[in-house]
């Protein structure tokens, strides 16, 4: 049982850095956006690479 836990834990150290660099592509996403004013399927499409990442 208690190894089962730390199993956990350790996917879950591993899982994190991957959320931050998927969060980090969409806020870039959302900011070239902004800045570009690129049309809302083009940042779709953007959003969409940045979930294949994980």
């Amino acid at each position: 049982m208690a190894s089962a836990t730390l199993e956990n834990s350790r996917s879950n150290v591993t899982a994190r850095p991957r959320l931050a660099l998927v969060w980090t592509s969409v806020a870039r996403a959302h900011l070239v956006y902004a800045l570009r004013g690129e049309r809302s399927n083009e940042l779709q499409l953007r959003l969409n690479d940045a979930h294949l990442v994980v």
